[in-house]
């Protein structure tokens, strides 16, 4: 398969190239997400969700695919982890010392 099918199998939903897509990309997706501190269940979601970025590109007007399938949809997932993980880094919550809660019996 060529970029061309892999693009236009993603648009008509066709479940051979999608498997095949997973087949072939997943595998390396998953070892740039667990490389990067990810778990297998990230390089899952990371997956899917550039396979949307990747649909939704496509369904516009006016898209050409100048690079390899593979490059496009590992940048695109690299990109996704890295949001994702910056996303997950400013979730912690940092008290000031003077905000603790102080206990004080009746």
């Amino acid at each position: 398969m060529d970029k061309k099918d892999y693009i236009n199998g993603l648009l008509k939903h066709d479940r051979e190239v999608i498997a095949a897509i997973y087949k072939n990309y997943a595998p390396s997706i998953q070892q740039l997400v667990v490389k990067k501190g990810g778990t297998v269940a990230d390089a899952r979601d990371v997956f899917q969700d550039a396979l949307m970025i990747i649909y939704h590109k496509a369904s516009g007007t006016n898209f050409e695919l100048t690079s390899q399938f593979h490059t496009f949809l590992y940048s695109i997932s690299r990109f996704v982890w890295d949001r994702k993980r910056k996303k997950m880094g400013n979730n912690t919550v940092t008290i000031p010392e003077d905000d603790r809660y102080i206990s004080e019996e009746d």
